[in-house]
Order: structure tokens, then C-alpha cells, then sequence
């Protein structure tokens, strides 16, 4: 077809068997990935060591202690391949629960014993936790160096922003925001 002539983005298929083979291959490399993905233990573990250096955005509360735990892989997304099909990146979501030690000074009205209005400080303490879902692009190549190809994490970064907590009602802000230091 003429029309497919020149153009990057189309490709001439003459069956459907073609448009099936192509598709099945597709799913095949992406389940290959994914499994790939999944099994890397060490990027899970790397994760979780550059979102534990998060930091709350302000410091009018005393937050310390931020960890996450439970790291699990939700989904894999192939997102661009190379043209030599050897590279590929893929952007994969991970959930995680997120805690941390919050402190807060506050100055609260109270009404005395003799019925008259006194102005009292108080220290609210939690230790919240909240669920985050946290986004990374992966890249991954293949090395086929040895008697069969094998997949690499060659790369990772975190793509998705800041993280929040909750705070119980107690506290004067309903939410701390965490990021990137």
C-alpha cells in the first residue's frame, strides 16, 4: 500500500495472521518485562532507601522518623523501545505504606477551675500512616552477551511528586506534604 509508503508510525500487514503474530509478540515481550521487573529485588530495596531520605516541605511540625514499608510492584507499563528492541523503558507504580513521628506544640484554651478562660500548651504526638502510590520509570536493556539473552535494570528514577500524610484531627494542618532531598 501506498499509503504506509514513507512513514514511520504505519506498517504494511497483508493478514491478519501478521496483525496476530505481531500482537502476540508484543504481550510476550511485556509479560518477559514485567517478570523481569518483578523479580528485582534490589530495585524494591533501592527504593525504599531514596524514599526514606524523604523530608516534610515545612517545618512548623516536628516530623521524624519517615519510613516506608511494604513496597509492592502494582502494575508495569512498557512505555518506548528502542528501534533495535534492545532497550526499554517502562513506567512501573508501586504502593507503599508511608509512617512517621509527628510533634506538635499548640496553645489551647481551657476554662479554669474558676470558670475563667486560660490559655494552656499542648504537645499532640502520632505516628500516622498513610498509603502512597509512587511512580518510576525503569529502564531496562538487554544483554545478550551470554547463551541467551537476559534483561538488566540498567536505571530508575521516581517520577511521581511529593507524598502526603494524613494527620489526625488533633493537629492544627490535616496533612504534611514529604519530598526529595
Amino acid at each position: 500500500m501506498k499509503f504506509c509508503e514513507g512513514r514511520d508510525d504505519l506498517i504494511q500487514l497483508d493478514s491478519v495472521a501478521q496483525l496476530l503474530s505481531l500482537a502476540l509478540a508484543s504481550a510476550q515481550l511485556v509479560k518477559r518485562l514485567e517478570a523481569h521487573v518483578r523479580g528485582d529485588a534490589s530495585l524494591l530495596e533501592r527504593l525504599r532507601a531514596r524514599l526514606n531520605s524523604y523530608r516534610p516541605r515545612r517545618v512548623d511540625i516536628e516530623v521524624e522518623d519517615v519510613e516506608f514499608f511494604d513496597l509492592e510492584i502494582s502494575s508495569v507499563f512498557l512505555v518506548d523501545e528502542s528501534e533495535e528492541g534492545q532497550d526499554f523503558v517502562l513506567e512501573v507504580e508501586v504502593l507503599a505504606e508511608v509512617e512517621a513521628d509527628v510533634r506538635e506544640t499548640g496553645h489551647e484554651y481551657v476554662i479554669s477551675r474558676r470558670g475563667e478562660p486560660d490559655l494552656d500548651i499542648r504537645t499532640y504526638h502520632a505516628r500516622p500512616t498513610s498509603s502512597a502510590a509512587i511512580y518510576v520509570e525503569v529502564l531496562v536493556s538487554e544483554d545478550d552477551s551470554g547463551e541467551e539473552p537476559a534483561l538488566v535494570t540498567t536505571d530508575w528514577a521516581i517520577t511521581s511528586g511529593d507524598i502526603e500524610i494524613k494527620l489526625p484531627s488533633q493537629f492544627s494542618r490535616r496533612e504534611i506534604t514529604l519530598e526529595a532531598r
